[in-house]
């Protein structure tokens, strides 16, 4: 009798070993970007050499933070295109 439920056992947990596993799913599809949103940003060139805090200033305004909120822009876009 001993040996019937050893073998009725070894048989159960042989049968559950045989099972078919779950499928698993897709890879993620990585979305295409714009090509706006995939290109590097401008890089900021030449700096002015100059000592005056009125001409750094103005080029400051005029030309650093443009570029950097412009970059800033499209990276938080790029950022919302990616799928969560």
């Amino acid at each position: 009798m001993r040996r019937l439920h050893l073998s009725l056992l070894i048989a159960s947990l042989a049968l559950c070993g045989c099972e078919t596993l779950p499928k698993r799913p897709p890879p993620p599809i990585k979305p295409s970007l714009d090509q706006y949103l995939a290109g590097d940003c401008a890089l900021i060139g030449e700096t002015p050499t100059t000592d005056d805090y009125d001409v750094l200033q103005g080029w400051v305004q005029d030309v650093l933070i443009p570029m950097y909120t412009d970059c800033a822009v499209r990276h938080r876009k790029a950022v919302d295109a990616w799928p969560k």
